[in-house]
């Protein structure tokens, strides 16, 4: 080759076969002869040590704080300030406390949670069940669990307040209301403890007659004028008859639109009061709520077969609480206290029905 001499003709030589062994190569293989991925060097990885996130030794202990409103307040936000029991341990699922198992106590405040630092100081991964205790005429109760797992552990729990029934009561038989002994009228609403007549006076009972029935229509609700945004059901709610030791009535026949009306065993209280006959009432699977909205109760009674019943019939409603123990520093749920007279946990919401 002219112009670029041996030399020349063997640099060119050399690199078109380089070149052809490269294309040869990639058309066989698909990948370029003498090529290497060299990997970035690893990065070192970042340790970032935090804080456990319950810390014993923290500044601020760990502590449970927590706020209780009353949820049938619908003008405003309303904290009560229920004093509660903090108990070691879930017991959330049993209806009494051991006092063994008492840590303290901790008040709510009008203004929601307790300041940071003045809740109730708790062991990191301890379950406490917190108790708030019936209050007659104040305030239901109420029983909930809070796990220490954190330094600073909040819940917001709500529990109505409780307040006392008022009664109307409707002859059916009559088609007119009954009056009460106090009332100049008759459909007049009165507290527990009235006596209700006839539709025609209020000194002179309802005549039945032998082998007579009545029936009757008892109306109640909470007393709205005395107290709003509170109801009578605590846990449980119970309706009572006091009828059988006169030996005229025999046993009731209760309804009321959408209520389920199950015949139970009197609790010991309620039957040393002189009930012999009581019902578990439930609504949805749940206590009726006895509140600001009127329920009705329609009842139908017949008097024993050759009786012309002549005594009066008492008709209470009861319901039962948790309560602080008489006994130790225990919680106890029931309708009454362990005290020695069995002190009923919240007031026994009684009327009477005169008969002559």
């Amino acid at each position: 080759m002219k112009g670029i001499g041996v030399v020349g003709a063997i640099f060119l030589a050399v690199i078109l076969l380089g070149l052809f062994f490269v294309a040869t190569t990639y058309t066989m293989t698909g990948k370029l002869p003498f090529m290497q991925v060299v990997p970035a060097p690893a990065e070192t990885p970042q340790i970032q040590i935090q804080p456990p996130a319950c810390d014993p030794q923290a500044t601020v202990r760990p502590e449970l704080r927590f706020a209780i409103r009353n949820p049938l307040n619908t003008s405003g936000v309303e904290y009560l300030t229920t004093t509660a029991r903090i108990y070691s341990g879930d017991y959330s699922t049993s209806d009494s406390i051991p006092g063994s198992a008492f840590k303290g106590t901790l008040a709510g405040l009008s203004t929601g949670l307790q300041p940071r630092g003045s809740g109730f100081a708790c062991d990191c991964g301890q379950i406490y069940t917190i108790v708030l205790p019936a209050a007659d005429d104040t305030v239901t109760s109420k029983v909930f669990t809070m796990k220490c797992e954190r330094n600073d552990n909040t819940i917001e729990v709500t529990t109505p307040e409780q307040a006392e029934l008022i009664f109307n009561v409707y002859d059916e038989m009559d088609k007119a209301y009954v009056y009460e002994y106090q009332d100049s009228s008759a459909g007049t609403w009165s507290p527990a403890g009235s006596v209700w007549y006839s539709t025609t006076s209020n000194s002179t009972g309802k005549t039945i007659g032998q082998d007579g029935y009545y029936i009757y229509t008892i109306s109640t609700k909470t007393n709205a004028t005395a107290a709003v945004d509170r109801q009578y059901t605590d846990q449980r709610l119970y309706l009572a008859f006091d009828i059988a030791q006169s030996n005229d009535w025999q046993e009731p026949s209760i309804t009321s639109p959408g209520v389920t009306i199950t015949r139970v065993d009197c609790p010991t209280k309620i039957a040393n009061l002189g009930y012999e006959y009581c019902y578990d009432i439930t609504k949805d699977g749940k206590p009726l709520i006895l509140e600001d909205s009127q329920v009705d109760f329609k009842i139908e009674q017949h008097a024993i077969a050759g009786v012309d019943p002549d005594d009066n019939v008492v008709i209470g409603f009861f319901t039962s609480g948790w309560y602080v123990s008489t006994i130790d520093a225990g919680a106890k749920l029931g309708v009454s206290k362990d005290d020695g007279a069995k002190t009923l946990v919240f007031s026994n919401m009684s009327i009477e029905l005169d008969f002559v």
